[in-house]
């Protein structure tokens, strides 16, 4: 009898001592996932961009630059010039953002992308 009692204190014990690890996912982490892929306009038959997770591919240029998150906004780091995309929001397949019109002004407009498949 002593042995089974010990027997089932010792299972019990060792089953307590099983953990799982969670691991945890930032914001900005979720944020990049859901931004990376091609994306480009609604009549353009290729993707402008590629977005991966620490950089962002021109096709134009076919040059690679990267990039930091702030918030909602992306910056791209091209030099003098940052390009800002403003207030980024990714629905489906869809990319909106805003970016700066004018430099004298803080004029902004709203651009739709799509992620090509």
């Amino acid at each position: 009898m002593k042995r089974v009692f010990f027997m089932c204190m010792f299972f019990f014990t060792s089953c307590k001592q099983n953990k799982t690890s969670v691991i945890q996912i930032s914001r900005e982490d979720s944020f990049r996932n859901s931004l990376i892929g091609k994306w480009g306009g609604l009549n353009e038959g290729n993707p402008v961009w590629k977005i991966s997770y620490d950089s962002v591919f021109y096709y134009n240029q076919n040059k690679s630059y990267p990039y930091s998150i702030a918030g909602n906004d992306l910056i791209i780091d091209e030099g003098p010039a940052q390009p800002l995309f403003k207030n980024i929001s990714v629905h489906k397949d869809t990319l909106l953002y805003y970016v700066r019109v004018s430099l004298e002004e803080e004029i902004y407009m709203v651009v739709r992308s799509f992620r090509y498949k």
